[in-house]
Parts: C-alpha cells; sequence; structure tokens
C-alpha cells in the first residue's frame, strides 16, 4: 500500500545516465534507498535530493526490498542559508557524512529524526554557527545511547586527547545550542574538543573510518 512519508537524505549516489540512488531517513521507517531520475540534471538525485534536505514523498515500503521507487517528491522545510553560506556548508557536508557512517540500514528513531530535522533549520537560520558542530555531536551521541557526561573516566581518557575536553562537556551537560553558541573557546581547543567527539562517537559504535571532512571544517572555523 502506497504511504506519504516525509524523510531526510543523507546522500546520492549515480545509478545509471538518468537514475541515481538515494538513501533517506524515514521518519517512521528508518533509512531506506530509493531509486531516483534524474530529470535533466547533472546532481546525483535532482536538487530535491542533495544531503540533508528534507523531503515529503509517496512510496510502498516492501520488506527484504534493497531500492524502492517513489513519486511526488517535494521539499520540506527548505533551507535558504546553508547551500550559499560556506561555513554553513561545510558543517552540513560533515553532518551529512557522519550520519552516513553512523546509521544503519532499516534503522528506525523517530526521536532522531525530529531531532535532524529541527537541529538542520535551527542551522540554517542561526548566524552564529562555530559550536554548532560540537553541540551537534554532543547531542548526536545522547540519542545513540551514549553519553560523555555519564560515561566512565577511563573510556573518557582513551578517546579525550584534549585534557580540558572532559571538564568542558561536563558543563554543557544538558546544555542547548542557544547556551552554547556564547562560548568563545580558543580556536585550537574548539578543534581539539570537536576531534575528541568525533573519536567518541565512532568509538562506541565499533567504527574505524575517520570522518574525511571533518579537517575541512576544522580550518573553516578556525577563521
Amino acid at each position: 500500500m502506497q504511504e506519504q512519508v516525509t524523510g531526510i537524505v543523507i546522500q546520492s549516489l549515480p545509478h545509471s545516465d538518468k537514475s541515481s540512488v538515494s538513501r533517506v531517513f524515514v521518519r517512521g521507517y528508518g533509512l531506506q534507498a530509493f531509486i531516483v531520475r534524474r530529470g535533466g540534471t547533472k546532481k546525483p538525485g535532482g536538487p530535491l535530493f542533495q544531503p540533508l534536505s528534507e523531503i515529503s514523498f509517496t512510496t510502498t515500503l516492501q520488506e527484504g526490498k534493497s531500492v524502492l521507487s517513489l513519486s511526488s517528491p517535494a521539499l520540506v522545510n527548505p533551507h535558504h542559508h546553508i547551500p550559499v553560506d560556506p561555513v554553513k556548508s561545510s558543517i552540513a557536508i560533515f553532518i551529512a557524512e557522519v550520519l552516513h557512517r553512523t546509521l544503519e540500514e532499516d534503522y528506525v528513531n523517530d526521536e532522531l529524526y525530529d531531532f535532524l530535522s529541527q537541529a538542520l533549520l535551527l542551522l540554517d537560520a542561526e548566524e552564529r554557527v562555530r559550536n554548532f558542530p560540537v553541540w551537534f555531536l554532543l547531542s548526536l551521541s545522547r540519542i545513540y545511547g551514549f553519553d560523555p557526561y555519564s560515561d566512565s573516566p577511563h573510556s573518557v581518557s582513551l578517546l579525550f586527547q584534549n585534557e580540558q575536553s572532559p571538564e568542558w562537556i561536563e558543563l554543557m551537560s544538558g546544555a542547548g545550542y542557544m547556551e552554547l553558541r556564547e562560548l568563545n573557546w580558543p580556536v585550537a581547543f574548539r578543534r581539539a574538543l570537536l576531534g575528541d567527539l568525533c573519536r567518541y562517537l565512532l568509538s562506541h559504535l565499533g567504527i574505524q573510518r575517520e570522518i574525511k571532512s571533518l579537517p575541512v571544517l576544522m580550518e573553516l572555523l578556525s577563521g
């Protein structure tokens, strides 16, 4: 039976000359793969299926089918500033790669979906975003079920290379972004904290591969 659903695009890759495969985190159904007609554009999936776009569409979700079809895609909560702001674009590329690395097929978590939807709107609207990646990684870790604040000191000491990171994480525990955005960290510390949080997240999920967009993001946040 066909359903109208919403989803956040995680990745789009070319499939043929006229189509792409888009991995979409669908609310209520988790990460799913869809075949998408390009419609004349050279971008994989077309403009609606760029990473972190939130879309609504009609589909028939079938168990055991690796690639699904969809129809009537439309943007939901369009982002106006992320595509044109270099820093916000880099943060979005970083977020998309983190999600690509950490989300598993058919993983369903509506709390995560709602968080992502609101976090992306916040990134799009907010002017001060230099601390956004730190807040995002802390929040994502908690939604996945682990928290450096409540983790064992031994575990934290092994994964966090900056000795000040655990102290700041304790101070940030439970804080919203509006509180974190006011923190004026030195550039070197922000970069170290971001690297520590990436290591913490990937280690707890058993992921060995690094986030390739992290060095570029760190460089941009140094400006």
